[in-house]
This record gives structure tokens, sequence and C-alpha cells, in this order.
């Protein structure tokens, strides 16, 4: 199989975690790293072997024999190196959420639309055995068409507020719902399909910072499926789970990406499904599909539609929570 010559910009936590080396582990070329820190850029080089490290994006995009970009950077500088690089007609993959706010995502969907690149969105939990299946259960009628879709999210891994200083910056990151919980207003999106309205209350706990810090959304799908996040950042100690109930079925999980799965339908009892799946998995994943849509010239796994449709859901409750009332969506023409 033809492979493809890439690059990574943002070297940073998931770009170490996960993109840099799966990209290696798709069996392709890395050409480039990029990070304004130079250490970062230079190490990151040196560990999986890329040819040369820059800190000026452009100086990437320039080179003649890249085929497409890893975009790994903070929601904030999303929309200018996105454009620049469909601009130079090279394929991206950016990490969720698709910018810190509405109008740079809607610019950058736009721009990509009037391109022939492939471009995919990181909503990585399309690629997790439990949402897939979860996803498989809808569609073969054993939970049938979304009625009630729930997260429950209370703490994070360790208890505390992630300790990044770009992210309790709201210019910066979007704030707590764009940048985390997107993932499952993606996830319901996949599930429910596209929300028409959002209602919630946000509120900030924690002194010293300017995002929100415990939400509780309520979205009202155009089935007329609801779904509901409660997050919260400020607790002591975590709580997660997520679920579906459907027409014919439930799946509940007692966790997010690793925990306890439990199925039922009309037609059967309750079962514990086990699905015991390192979270690496779902970026390999979605690295792979990334990948192989460029190679096979077919649909990504989560366009950039798909992004801005997500962002445009986390904008409604914040709106919703300023405002106090209902917000119905759509927001903006797409």
């Amino acid at each position: 199989m033809k492979s493809l010559n890439m690059a990574v910009i943002g070297c940073g936590n998931i770009a170490n975690y996960a993109h840099l080396p799966n990209l290696l582990k798709t069996g392709q070329k890395l050409v480039a790293t990029c990070d304004i820190v130079e250490e970062k850029a230079k190490q990151a080089a040196e560990k999986f072997k890329a040819d040369r490290f820059y800190t000026d994006y452009r100086k990437v995009l320039e080179l003649k024999d890249l085929d497409a970009v890893i975009i790994a950077t903070p929601p904030d500088t999303h929309k200018e190196i996105a454009v620049d690089a469909v601009r130079t007609n090279k394929h991206v993959f950016l990490e969720k959420p698709l910018a810190a706010n509405l109008e740079d995502a809607y610019e950058i969907y736009s721009q990509w639309k009037r391109s022939n690149v492939k471009f995919a969105v990181g909503f990585c939990l399309r690629h997790h055995g439990m949402f897939k299946y979860a996803k498989e259960l809808v569609e073969n009628n054993t939970v049938g068409e979304p009625v009630a879709l729930w997260r429950i999210a209370i703490g994070t891994a360790i208890g505390v507020l992630p300790p990044m200083g770009w992210l309790t910056d709201r210019e910066r990151s979007g704030g707590m719902v764009v940048e985390n919980s997107i993932h499952m207003i993606d996830a319901f999106r996949w599930f429910a399909g596209d929300i028409a309205s959002a209602l919630a209350q946000y509120k900030t706990e924690r002194i010293g910072i300017n995002i929100e810090d415990n939400a509780y959304i309520v979205f009202t799908h155009r089935n007329n499926a609801f779904s509901s996040i409660l997050q919260s950042w400020t607790a002591t100690h975590t709580h997660e789970s997520w679920g579906i109930v459907g027409k014919q079925g439930t799946v509940s999980v007692k966790g997010y990406v690793l925990g306890t799965m439990e199925v039922s339908s009309r037609s059967r009892g309750l079962e514990e499904v086990k699905i015991e799946e390192d979270p690496i998995v779902m970026y390999e994943k979605e690295m792979e599909d990334f990948v192989k849509s460029i190679l096979e010239d077919k649909p990504v796994f989560a366009t950039p539609l798909e992004g801005l449709k997500a962002m445009e859901a986390a904008v409604a409750a914040e709106k919703s929570s300023k405002e106090g009332k209902l917000i119905k969506l759509p927001l903006i023409d797409y």
C-alpha cells in the first residue's frame, strides 16, 4: 500500500500519546514536526524520527513532499492553521473541537467545502468499541431509535481541574463544553441525529478561571429524542456513566471508555457485555480511517460539517445558559 508523507503540527500531550506513534503504526512517513516551543518540536522529531522540525507551521505547509497534516494545537489556533492547510491543498486531520468559537468553525467548514481535500475531525469515540457497539444496537433495532440519551461526567480522571493553562481560558479553549463535552455531543448526534434545541445551566465555581466548570445541558433532537450532559470539573472524586434508552431496548455503561456495559431489550433480559479496550485503540483506528480515506478516496469518519454541527450545539447550550431560555437550532446557515 502506498504511504503518505505527513507532518504533525502541535507536539503536546495528545500528539505524543496518540497521533505521532499511530501515524508510524499505520506505515506513514513523518516528514516534519512543528511546535511554537522549539524543544517540543525537536524532541518529537528525534523520538519519532521525523526528517525535520519547525516552530512555524507555514514552513511545514511549504514542503513540496507533504501530503497531509495532523493539527493538534489549542482550539484558538485551529482556524488559521486548518484554513491555510486546506488552501495549500493538504489533507487535514484536526483534533476536536473544530475551533474555539462558532465563527472560526464556520470559516474552516466553508474553506473545506470549497476544496477537494480529505478533512477529518478527531471525534475518536466513533472508533471506540463500546460506542461502535452502541451504534450497532441502535441500527439493528436491539435498542432501536433513541428516546433518551445521557452522559454523567463528575470529576476528571484525577478528580481535579485539568492543569493546562490554555484550557481554562475561554478565548483559547472555548470552555469545558466546547473543548471536552463536544465528544459526547458528537456521539449523541451520531446515535440520534441532528439537534433541534438546547436548554442549559452553566456555573463557574473555581476562582481565577473564565470558563464554566459545571454544566447541565438538555438537547432535543429532530426525532424528538432528548439527550443530557451533566459535567463537573470541581468534584472531589469521579463518577461516570452514559447510555441510550431506545424504543426497543437500553444500553448503559458504568464508566466512559472503560467500565461495565449492560444491554437489555424487549425480547431478551439484561446482559453484561464485555468490551475491554485500551483507549489508545480508538486513536489508532481513527488514524487508520483517516489514512484509508485518502489512499482509497473514501469519505472520512467525521467531516468539518459534523464538527460544525457539534460546535453549534455547544454554542447553543452556552447561549441558553446566558439568556436563561431554550435556544433553537440552527444558529447559522450551512
